[in-house]
């Protein structure tokens, strides 16, 4: 039994290992949508278990594996001057222990991933331990065994290289694209380098319509606090001009008006000063309360302004043409994943750790594996997309879900998994 957690959804992922794969089905257990906000997994846990079993009863006795969510682990790297083995070793330690003053609550795993004459680089896998803890209670309390420990990298990546095209030693960036998200993964020599995700998936490879990059990304949050914000410099500028002109029109009055000349010329006593604020804020309030009378019968209707998304139109030289096949609606709609992919594998380039991509392997259903044909390299310099699918499996289910069956597998081929 393997346990996987949808946090975007409100759901536990539950996979019942099968010895045919075609048999394989994923049941989803749905918990209250504050707990995904809360972000704390033990309680979706409880959540969900505890309603799946009043509907279904007690589970049996069994073990489990967990997949934890990429964002509940950390890699880091560090690195330190090269010297002898049976000292690296504690120097190490040391620095670790210096940058992490809450390593006694971290479970973590270290391998070098590169050594030079001059320094050596550990790459560290970290995640908290009372995260899993608190986990392991919660199934321990439905008669449920921990067995198994990883993160949906690690566990996409086993997936990947048991279904698809042998990676062998080569530098791979792995892009996992479901349905409504994408997982991509750094993998080099069986190690996890690394890895992101992507807030769509398939479902953007339309047939019939052109996706923009402000269609994906929903951020009406901070476009509203831009606009608010520059609605208010605006107000603040104008108000600030308009008690401008009002001091010099005052200035104005009061220069000509000899009786304050004579007075702005004699010092005030503080007794003198404080009486004659009073006056005046006495005066203003005065003035107050007869605009409120004046206003009293008088009903202000507040416009409210609402936040309408705009398409950003390019000049026309810097148009694409439109498609006019469903192929071409797909492959003009794939440059979404394609730029981003760029962009990650430039970062590796100017990473001190994560290594260069040699190729990128797609993950896509059968139906989008045409792109292999039309997406190629124009030239040996260009990042070479190799597409593949898992249709031989003849499940659907294990195709959106390579991270439960990749620890399904049991092979662990990367060696920065966290059991």
């Amino acid at each position: 039994m393997i346990f996987g957690v949808d946090v975007k959804n409100s759901r536990i992922k539950l996979m019942r290992t099968q010895s045919q794969v075609e048999k394989i089905v994923v049941e989803y257990l749905p918990f209250d949508d504050e707990l995904a906000l809360r972000g704390n997994i033990a309680e979706m846990f409880e959540s969900a278990l505890s309603i799946y079993v009043k509907e279904h009863g007690d589970f049996k006795s069994t073990s489990v594996t967990l997949v934890l969510p990429n964002n509940l682990v950390a890699i880091d790297a560090i690195t330190l001057p090269t010297m002898k083995k049976s000292v690296l070793a504690d120097v190490y330690s040391t620095e670790f222990k210096t940058l992490y003053k809450n390593h006694t609550s971290l479970q973590s795993k270290s391998l070098v991933i590169k050594s030079t004459k001059m320094s050596t680089t550990y790459l560290v896998t970290m995640i908290q331990k009372k995260i899993v803890s608190d986990i392991d209670d919660v199934l321990d309390k439905y008669n449920l065994n921990l067995k198994l420990t990883t993160f949906a990298a690690a566990a996409t990546a086993d997936a990947v290289i048991a279904l698809g095209p042998k990676v062998g030693k080569h530098n791979t960036m792995i892009v996992d694209i479901k349905k409504e998200e994408t997982e991509i993964v750094f993998y080099g020599k069986d190690i996890i380098y690394g890895f992101s995700s992507l807030p769509f998936g398939y479902d953007v490879l339309k047939k019939d319509s052109v996706i923009n990059d402000s269609m994906v990304y929903f951020n009406e949050v901070s476009e509203l606090a831009v606009i608010n914000a520059k609605e208010s410099a605006k107000s603040k500028s104008l108000t600030m001009a308009i008690d401008l002109e009002e001091d010099e029109e005052v200035s104005k009055d009061v220069s000509s008006d000899p009786q304050v000349m004579e007075t702005s010329k004699t010092e005030l006593s503080r007794d003198e000063f404080v009486k004659l604020m009073q006056e005046d804020s006495k005066t203003k309030e005065e003035d107050l309360e007869d605009d409120d009378l004046e206003l009293e019968d008088i009903k202000v209707e507040e416009s409210k302004k609402t936040l309408t998304r705009k398409v950003k139109r390019y000049p026309k030289y810097m148009q694409r043409e439109e498609p006019t096949s469903e192929e071409e609606y797909i492959i003009e709609n794939f440059r979404l994943f394609q730029k981003r992919i760029l962009l990650y594998a430039k970062h590796c380039e100017f990473s001190d750790y994560l290594p260069d991509v040699d190729y990128v392997l797609v993950h896509l259903p059968e139906q989008f594996m045409f792109l292999n044909e039309k997406i190629v390299p124009e030239n040996n310099k260009d990042l070479e997309l190799r597409f593949f699918s898992t249709e031989n499996v003849n499940n659907q289910v294990v195709s959106e879900n390579l991270d439960l069956y990749g620890s399904k597998l049991g092979k662990h081929i990367t060696k920065n998994s966290i059991y």
